[in-house]
């Protein structure tokens, strides 16, 4: 072997450093391929040290070894972390759901992320590795469920429990089942379905009349002087009413804390007529063959028709025909329109008007427009913040002409408190007139 040889060969080896004793290595299945580490973690079961493999998933040289010396460390420091079998959308579902229903007191909060995930979100992302989502895969399942024809605030609840999910695996798990996070994008508060619409003073003397059954006349009585919510309302027992001290109680609620408010003369009075002869036990609102009430949206949607009840767009609630838009009679379930052919439409009617969450939204403006104060107001509805107080709270034109009506009277009765100088006497008197208009 020519000795020019062996001196270049004896340089090449040279250069090589032996790698530092359990500072692990990489090396590639094939050639420009991902990296894998190589590394020894210890067994607390067999109190060994057991050789790991883990990919890097990534092919370039420092990127994988940053990933290396983040595994050790990790052994280095102790804390726990898996390797091996990689980690689903499902099982980040499987995680949250556990921790909601052992450590969240509220009865429908497990209820709500499973019906989240097994009505939409795991046919789509059930299948996919938690490290594989991207926003290509959010942007697409957005428009999937908008031509599905579900609304943008129904489409960002769901987006918002998927978000909750990683956000769950990556900072409340031990050890971690995610790593990152894709870039989860809500569609903008201007496209959602956001609840308008409210009963005036006006609009409430003319329901109140047509309420003719008891229990139908009980709940706009209560959620119209509380703002409490259906949920609250129809789950209530007569426990719950203190009819000695005028009280009505509700031990638990949607934001976890229990609520007492005094009874009006008039809540106190229908209360009294549907508790008589009932067990403490039984719920306040029942119908008059004894059955407790658990959903009464179509006699709320007659009674707003024939009380023509604005709705969210300002025009009377009505049934309406989702195939020719035809306004549908009150009592008359199909449309009964001709069509250009000679038959009838035959659409089944759809309601447009006010529903019951909206008597929360009359509760905020007419305790604003009755001059309560807004924390009293958040009190007895149970409101905790006051960004959720504005949000069912609106501002009218009749608010916007009743708040200028008192600024000018307030700047036409203001005394001045100095007396201007002569210099501004006749520059005033210089100037010209204004012709006010009426």
């Amino acid at each position: 072997m020519p000795e020019t040889l062996v001196v270049a060969l004896k340089k090449v080896h040279a250069k090589k450093k032996r790698s530092r004793r359990g500072g692990g290595y990489l090396f590639q299945r094939k050639e420009g391929g991902m990296y894998h580490m190589q590394f020894y973690k210890p067994n607390p079961d067999t109190g060994h040290a057991d050789k790991v493999v883990e990919c890097t998933w990534t092919a370039n040289h420092a990127e994988a070894q940053k990933k290396l010396n983040e595994r050790l460390a990790q052994v280095a420091r102790g804390e726990l972390f898996e390797t091996g079998k990689r980690k689903t959308v499902a099982d980040l579902y499987t995680a949250l759901h556990t921790h909601v229903k052992n450590n969240n007191p509220k009865p429908r909060a497990a209820s709500e992320v499973a019906w989240h995930w097994e009505g939409h979100l795991k046919p789509a992302f059930g299948h996919l590795f938690a490290a594989a989502l991207n926003t290509q895969h959010i942007e697409k399942y957005k428009e999937q469920r908008r031509a599905e024809g579900a609304a943008a605030n129904t489409v960002n609840h769901e987006l918002t429990t998927l978000r909750r999910m990683y956000r769950h695996g990556m900072n409340k798990c031990t050890p971690k089942l995610v790593h990152t996070m894709p870039a989860i994008h809500l569609f903008p508060k201007a496209a959602c379905n956001v609840r308008r619409g409210f009963i005036d003073l006006e609009s409430y003397e003319r329901m109140a009349p047509l309420a003719e059954e008891l229990y139908l006349r009980a709940l706009l009585e209560v959620a119209f002087s509380y703002g409490w919510r259906k949920g609250e309302l129809l789950t209530m027992r007569v426990r719950q009413a203190d009819f000695v001290g005028r009280e009505l109680r509700l031990f638990t609620s949607k934001n976890g804390e229990p609520r007492t408010v005094p009874m009006t003369p008039t809540v106190y009075q229908l209360l009294k007529a549907l508790c008589d002869g009932k067990e403490p036990n039984d719920p306040v609102f029942t119908r008059e063959d004894g059955s407790p009430v658990k959903d009464f949206r179509f006699p709320w949607q007659d009674l707003c028709i024939r009380a023509a009840v604005p709705g969210p767009d300002g025009t009377p609630s009505r049934y309406i025909c989702p195939k020719c838009a035809a306004e549908i009679p009150l009592g008359q379930k199909f449309c009964n329109a001709e069509t250009k052919d000679g038959y009838k439409c035959g659409g089944l009617r759809k309601y447009a008007g006010l529903v019951f969450h909206n008597t929360r939204n009359s509760f905020a403006v007419n305790a604003r427009r009755s001059g309560v104060h807004k924390h009293t107001a958040m009190d007895l509805a149970g409101w905790k913040t006051d960004s959720m107080f504005r949000q069912y709270d609106h501002i009218e034109a009749a608010d916007q002409l009743d708040a200028l009506a008192k600024m000018a009277a307030y700047a036409a009765n203001r005394k001045p408190t100095t007396q201007p100088t002569d210099e501004q006497q006749a520059l005033l008197a210089a100037s010209p007139a204004v012709e006010v208009v009426q």
